[in-house]
């Protein structure tokens, strides 16, 4: 099960200032099922290394792009693409 982004946290710059990122030393977000912690991604990477499998390495869901306009809003995002204002 997924959710629905109903507001975006940083629709006004303004809340920047308030705004707490996640680490991304603890893990990789994902769309349901939190943080998969770096470990746990090294270790089912070594092993499809060490079975002899192709290896892949995945981000969840068109990962950077879908954050950053859940993010800002996508209208705000392309707008900031244009503009380059100073918080990018």
């Amino acid at each position: 099960m997924q959710g629905v982004v109903v507001k975006h946290p940083l629709s006004d710059w303004n809340n920047l200032k308030n705004f707490k990122l996640l680490d991304p030393e603890d893990g990789v977000p994902t769309e349901s099922r939190g943080l998969i912690p770096w470990n746990k991604i090294y270790d089912n990477l070594e092993k499809s290394y060490k079975s002899g499998s192709l290896v892949i390495a995945l981000m969840p869901h068109v990962f950077f792009f879908q954050r950053l306009y859940y993010l800002r809003g996508y209208t705000n995002l392309l707008k900031d693409f244009i503009k380059k204002p100073p918080q990018i």
